[in-house]
């Protein structure tokens, strides 16, 4: 994966799916359509994505495990 330093000032629809693993443009549209995503703006008919709003928000939202380590459960 890129280091934010190397991300385009605004992502593109395929870049934001690269960056959030999802497997399809459309889960990202889904999730614009149901305000889950920061730093939404269109240009024309393109949908872009300011770097900035969406790593904050990343950063903001991530949870850390209790102990320090992944702790999976089936």
């Amino acid at each position: 994966m890129q280091s934010e330093n190397e991300l385009p000032l605004l992502l593109t629809v395929d870049e934001m799916a690269k960056l959030l693993r999802k497997k399809s443009r459309q889960v990202i549209y889904n999730m614009i359509w149901q305000f889950k995503l920061p730093g939404v703006t269109r240009v024309g008919r393109s949908v872009l994505f300011h770097r900035d709003e969406v790593l904050k928000w990343l950063r903001e939202n991530s949870v850390p495990s209790p102990s320090g380590r992944h702790t999976w459960r089936r």
